[in-house]
């Protein structure tokens, strides 16, 4: 008998994966210095570094939960919004590939998972305006669910985000699954996570 039904506990094991990422972010933060002209300002982003990713993986059952988070200019390649037709195209590409999981994500075909929701927040929509923030600094947030006919057969992940965006070059991944749980940073070219 379950005392808690999926969704609490896959929200509950990301709350606490996200926890423990931002102590530890938080205590790389405070023995990091970095210049930036109001130190207030650092401490509000201290997670934001260009060229680095989050990624925090659930697996609870058939249901794999993913949220993604990294800096604009990993993705865009700018943290403003675009005024060059080239700024325009990329921001406009980078959205569809964010907008595609099943190349981001690859789970293994012997798994055979397939998406359930997915949604993208950017600072910039398709109609290439800011939206309510102006701050300096932006990030992209990602959520991806997906829905797995044979989990026992997800033993790998294939997270090939630093090759569809080359701005990304290290992806920090906290991962907890039925079996086990754990933290890697991948580095590019290195695409594959193994859930052990």
């Amino acid at each position: 008998m379950k005392l808690f039904s999926e969704k609490f506990t896959l929200f509950t094991a990301m709350i606490l994966v996200t926890g423990i990422t931002f102590a530890a972010e938080h205590d790389h933060a405070l023995s990091h210095k970095h210049e930036h002209e109001d130190d207030s300002h650092h401490r509000e982003h201290a997670s934001h570094v260009h060229g680095e990713g989050q990624l925090t993986l659930v697996m609870e059952g058939k249901t794999i939960a993913i949220t993604l988070t990294t800096p604009a200019e990993s993705i865009f390649g700018f943290e403003h919004a675009p005024t060059t037709e080239q700024e325009k195209s990329q921001l406009h590409k980078a959205l569809a590939t964010l907008n595609a999981p099943t190349t981001l994500f690859n789970f293994g075909k012997e798994a055979q998972c397939k998406t359930t929701t997915h949604n993208v927040h950017s600072p910039f929509d398709n109609s290439d305006q800011p939206k309510a923030s102006t701050a300096s600094h932006t990030d992209i947030d990602a959520e991806y669910n997906f829905e797995c006919v044979q989990p026992a057969h997800v033993k790998k992940v294939d997270l090939p985000l630093m090759t569809q965006f080359p701005g990304l070059r290290t992806l920090k991944v906290d991962y907890v699954t039925d079996r086990v749980q754990g933290s890697h940073t991948l580095s590019a070219p290195a695409t594959e996570l193994t859930l052990r």
